[in-house]
């Protein structure tokens, strides 16, 4: 594993070994929550192709801070929205996200670690897995999406949709959700997987879209999850073959 580091912004670079050779050119580039979790997806995804897992540090984390601190959550979520809990809102700043690691971060990691990639594919789980999708309708930069259990339950994205056109021309999309997912207290995750077979559906029809794959997956919202982004990753690769 190689690191790089840009402001708050980490790219680790998982590159060697039997995936890399057999998909050249080809990288998965996972939205990550911290490095923790990064490292746990690589070890599912190295084995299929060159793995960039991004995530962003607090400040106090940034300038090597012993404190006690808890790093606030990355916002993934693409839209400001109320908030699942009590308190605060989901602010939307998947948005600012997306358009610091695709215009500079992204850009100088692969040219700090050598690499010359023709397919980009973003992958997200849960609220990152919308903003994957999302990616593709803000810059050109990837050429799939994955959302794997993704948020697609926020309010605005069916509209969003059918309201704006890709960025990428001709994107692969993956779509999954687990099949207890919808079983939840909370109305508005109740429509999880409703909503991702709406935008699937959407999608199978959409004369911009080269091809999408949707699949159910058998537990609730954090059953195997990195397994899932493994079967996303694959799939991907071989929508891109095809």
């Amino acid at each position: 594993m190689k690191e790089f580091a840009k402001d708050s912004y980490r790219v680790r670079w998982y590159g060697h070994g039997t995936g890399a050779k057999a998909n050249p050119g080809c990288a998965a580039v996972v939205l990550c929550y911290d490095g923790e979790y990064a490292e746990r997806v690589s070890k599912y995804l190295s084995p299929i192709c060159t793995t960039l897992c991004v995530y962003a540090v607090s400040t106090a984390e940034e300038v090597g801070d012993d404190r006690e601190e808890v790093p606030d959550e990355i916002d993934f979520s693409p839209f400001a929205a109320p908030s699942l809990r009590r308190e605060g809102d989901i602010a939307g700043g998947g948005r600012l996200f997306l358009e610091d690691i695709t215009s500079t971060v992204l850009p100088q990691a692969e040219q700090f670690f050598g690499l010359s990639l023709s397919y980009r594919m973003l992958v997200g789980y849960s609220m990152a897995g919308l903003l994957a999708l999302y990616g593709l309708y803000q810059s050109d930069y990837f050429q799939a999406a994955a959302t794997v259990s993704g948020s697609l339950w926020l309010e605005g994205w069916s509209d969003f949709i059918r309201e704006h056109s890709f960025k990428t021309r001709q994107p692969d999309i993956y779509l999954s959700v687990g099949a207890k997912e919808k079983r939840t207290a909370n109305p508005r995750m109740q429509r999880v997987e409703e909503a991702t077979r709406d935008t699937y559906q959407y999608y199978l029809y959409d004369d911009e879209v080269k091809s999408v794959v949707f699949e159910l997956n058998p537990g609730g919202h954090g059953a195997d999850d990195a397994d899932r982004i493994r079967k996303a990753v694959k799939s991907l690769l071989s929508q891109h073959r095809e």
